[in-house]
């Protein structure tokens, strides 16, 4: 009888936790950080736009040198490099003030994040065994299937409370008044001629005891 090498390993369940957070900070702060440009630092659309683009562009910027950075320096030792300036990165934007900054962080933070899921994923591919490698990186990559799910509801749902014990409390507000303002109907506004068609409308069907629709 065969006995199956384990894959969930005490060291594999914290890659994949490591792996899984870092994809879901990222969802959480691409939902929230467009608004906070926008009404905290006061930026326009164009900066809104750059809040996520400049992220992104530190991630392809960085990949290519971080695959050689990790056969060089070791899988551990980046991915702990990559992790702990990914978690600096985040604290960072605490207090942030000017729009330059702010988007100096996301630059960073975008570097951190090409660096921790390059070495994350060479420290998952190891821990697997040999036997086992299609159906381990099978479950390592269905982590970011499903963050990559729930992060495109998370931006869909903007504003939704089954989201909000994720975010600040500012970026929850920020939030539920995009929300508001987004699916507000405007009254309409009525000038006095139409208000005199109104009460004649009305008035007619007074005396002529029609029946009025309101549309």
């Amino acid at each position: 009888m065969l006995i199956k090498e384990r894959i969930w390993t005490k060291d594999f369940i914290v890659v994949c936790l490591s792996n899984f957070f870092v994809s879901l900070n990222f969802y959480i702060l691409a939902t929230a950080f467009p608004l906070y440009v926008k009404d905290i630092l006061h930026g326009n659309q164009q900066q809104m736009g750059l809040a996520i683009t400049i992220y992104v562009l530190g991630v392809v910027l960085i990949r290519p040198f971080s695959g050689r950075w990790v056969d060089r320096f070791g899988k551990k030792k980046m991915a702990v490099i990559g992790m702990v300036i990914f978690l600096v990165a985040s604290i960072c934007y605490f207090g942030t003030k000017g729009i330059v900054l702010f988007l100096a962080i996301r630059f960073i933070h975008g570097m951190s994040y090409a660096i921790a899921s390059t070495a994350a994923n060479t420290v998952a591919s190891s821990l697997i065994p040999d036997s086992r490698q299609g159906e381990g990186m099978g479950y390592f990559s269905n982590k970011g299937f499903f963050i990559e799910k729930r992060g495109d509801k998370m931006i869909r749902d903007r504003g939704n409370k089954k989201w909000v014990s994720l975010m600040l409390p500012e970026h929850v507000k920020m939030l539920r008044e995009y929300d508001a303002s987004y699916n507000k109907i405007p009254k309409p506004s009525l000038d006095e001629q139409k208000y005199e068609q109104f009460n004649e409308i009305v008035s007619e069907a007074m005396e002529m005891n029609n029946i009025l629709e309101f549309s």
